[in-house]
């Protein structure tokens, strides 16, 4: 992840489903890392293959209290972005534009 996500934390004051040691998914806190969607993603990106067009695990991120998640594609290598666009807008809903970053609102 890149450091800047705990800067806008203090701006919109919830939780971050993440912590500053480890890497890769070890980052995430043991609830997102056991999330079969956002494992699912994770692996995928630092592995560099298609993310697949499987949902589970989308709807109980919003149950765990996540309401927002924001993708930076100019972070995932560019011959990868339209497969984890598809996926993300698939799975999680309404999405937002803000420069480089799409934000994405989560069904609850």
């Amino acid at each position: 992840f890149v450091g800047d996500i705990f800067l806008q934390q203090t701006e919109h004051g919830r939780p971050l489903p993440f912590q500053l040691e480890g890497r890769g998914i070890e980052t995430a806190s043991k609830s997102m890392a056991t999330n079969p969607f956002f494992h699912r993603i994770t692996m995928s990106l630092l592995h560099t293959h298609p993310i697949p067009r499987d949902c589970s695990g989308a709807d109980a991120m919003g149950a765990m209290g996540v309401a927002f998640v924001v993708w930076r594609h100019s972070l995932v290598e560019e011959r990868a972005r339209p497969n984890i666009g598809d996926v993300l807008r698939l799975c999680l809903g309404d999405t937002r534009e803000f420069g480089d970053r799409t934000v994405f609102t989560l069904r609850k």
